[in-house]
């Protein structure tokens, strides 16, 4: 997909892949990669499991995965390697992408909803959907499959 857009200005990439087989017709995960003034690059989710990376807060995960890196297709009992490939949802660029991106690297500790996770949500869509409200003007709309996006509404 080649992301990394050498740019000097920030941006925010919206990404999502399926979830595993045989879940991956009915929902995907969803993502936030950032890419600040300096050129760092984080990827931020919600995972199932709390507290897997050294940057966790509850299920809040700061690069826990790399930035364009889908879902293992297969359930994690199979000890499956292949992942989907990501597909692009949206992208902001300059000031948007800023706020954003300040915003998470604020705040991400705070969500709401950090110690819980649920299939349906709250799950990773619900805080991707949580980040986007901050700048409804961005208009970055999840897809239908994004389940548990609609959580905070």
């Amino acid at each position: 997909m080649g992301l990394l857009i050498k740019t000097p200005h920030p941006q925010l990439w919206v990404l999502s892949s399926p979830i595993d087989i045989p879940l991956h017709l009915l929902a995907v995960h969803c993502w936030i990669v950032t890419k600040d003034r300096l050129g760092i690059i984080n990827r931020w989710e919600v995972w199932h499991r709390p507290s897997v990376c050294k940057t966790s807060w509850g299920h809040v995960h700061q690069n826990l995965f790399p930035p364009e890196t889908g879902i293992i297709k297969l359930p994690f009992f199979l000890k499956g390697k292949a992942t989907w490939p990501a597909s692009l949802i949206g992208h902001l660029d300059g000031d948007q992408a800023e706020f954003l991106g300040g915003f998470l690297l604020s705040k991400a500790k705070d969500y709401p909803e950090k110690d819980h996770y649920r299939y349906l949500g709250p799950n990773s869509n619900s805080f991707v959907q949580w980040v986007l409200n901050q700048l409804p003007e961005a208009q970055i709309r999840l897809p239908k499959k994004a389940l548990g996006k609609n959580y905070f509404q």
